[in-house]
This record gives C-alpha cells, sequence and structure tokens, in this order.
C-alpha cells in the first residue's frame, strides 16, 4: 500500500519568499548561539571543547556533562581501573535534514544542565559526551543526508577518512579510546535521528 501527501499551496505575492520545511529549521548558528550561551553560565559540570574542524572549517562541538569539576578536569574526573566512571555518549544530525533530532538534543542538554533532582543524580553517576551536530557542513549548506563532500557521513564508519570524513574519524577515535580506557565504562552510545516515515 502506498501512501501520498499532498497538498494545494496558492502562491498570492509574486513578490513574496515562500519556504516550505519538513520540519522547524535548526541551524549550525543556532547551535553555536546556545552553546555560548552555556559557556557563559560558568558551569562546574559543564565544559565544551573543539573535536575536530569539518572540511568547511567548522566546529564540530565536543560537550561533556558530569560531577561538579567536570568543566576543569573533563570526563575522566573521578574515576579509576577499580571503579570505572560511566559514560554514554550521544551523536545528533549526522543527516542535515533531520532537524527533530537537534530539538531532541537541545532539549537533553537543557535537562542534563538543570537543577532538576534526577539530572543531579544522573551527572553524579554518569558523565555523558555530547556532539550535538556530527555534520555542521551539511546543514550549513542545506544538504539533506550527505556532507560537503557528497557521502552519506552515517555509512562512513567502518574506515572514515582523516579529511574527507574527518567528523567520523575523530567520534572513531575518541569512542575506542573511550572503550579502551580501563577508567571509563562506555555504557551506551546514542545517535539521535528523526526520520519522515
Amino acid at each position: 500500500m502506498n501512501y501520498v501527501l499532498s497538498f494545494v499551496f496558492e502562491f498570492d505575492n509574486e513578490d513574496d519568499t515562500y519556504w516550505f520545511a519538513y520540519s522547524f529549521p535548526y541551524t549550525y548558528t543556532d547551535l553555536q548561539h546556545y552553546l555560548h550561551s552555556m559557556d557563559r553560565l560558568n558551569l562546574t559540570f559543564y565544559r565544551r571543547d573543539l573535536l575536530c574542524r569539518t572540511v568547511q572549517n567548522r566546529r564540530v562541538d565536543l560537550i561533556t556533562i558530569g560531577p561538579d569539576g567536570t568543566a576543569q578536569e573533563g570526563y575522566k574526573i573521578k574515576s579509576s581501573a577499580s571503579n570505572p566512571r560511566r559514560v554514554v555518549f550521544i551523536t545528533a544530525r549526522v543527516h542535515p535534514g533531520e532537524t527533530p533530532a537537534s530539538f531532541m538534543n537541545h532539549g537533553l542538554l537543557e535537562f542534563l544542565l538543570s537543577s532538576d533532582t534526577q539530572a543531579v543524580v544522573l551527572r553524579k553517576h554518569v558523565t555523558f559526551m555530547i556532539v550535538p551536530m556530527i555534520n555542521p557542513d551539511g546543514v550549513f549548506n542545506g544538504n539533506y543526508r550527505c556532507g560537503i563532500t557528497g557521502n552519506d557521513l552515517n555509512r562512513q564508519w567502518d574506515t572514515p577518512s582523516p579529511w574527507c570524513h574527518t567528523e567520523n574519524y575523530h567520534i572513531k577515535q575518541m569512542m575506542q579510546s573511550l572503550g579502551d580506557d580501563p577508567c571509563l565504562s562506555l555504557d551506551f552510545v546514542i545517535d539521535m535521528h528523526a526520520h519522515s516515515t
């Protein structure tokens, strides 16, 4: 069985610009503004690092949220081989057109950074490492599934190129180092998507 969504739109003013969108936009600039606002709060349990730069020189941010002291010490805070720190690694927006993934990630960040009792308990016991936008070049250039080099980055995890798939390359290196570290326990990897079907 096939379904088709169709609608009729009347362009009533030829001088206006009309936009149609699958979902509300969430731009690279929106993300950067939000992260800058978080930086200014000087939270002791929040840290923002540059994971890498894209082919077009945009930031791929790595956000670390954990117990107090995370801002200075990063993800290895309060960990040892006898008491490994639990880590959850979260990524979003590998496909630029899936803007709801950014809204989900934004909501998750808001919760984890809040004073909600559950958020405080989670930060005490788990470190969250978040890459909120894997494919900023694709987002900036208005692509739906691909990065700027024309590749679907979600199909480039086996042997990512350090230049052509730099985001994947650095994320994979980071996850491998987390998995290999006896002082850490990489418990979950969550990749946020949002499909139209």
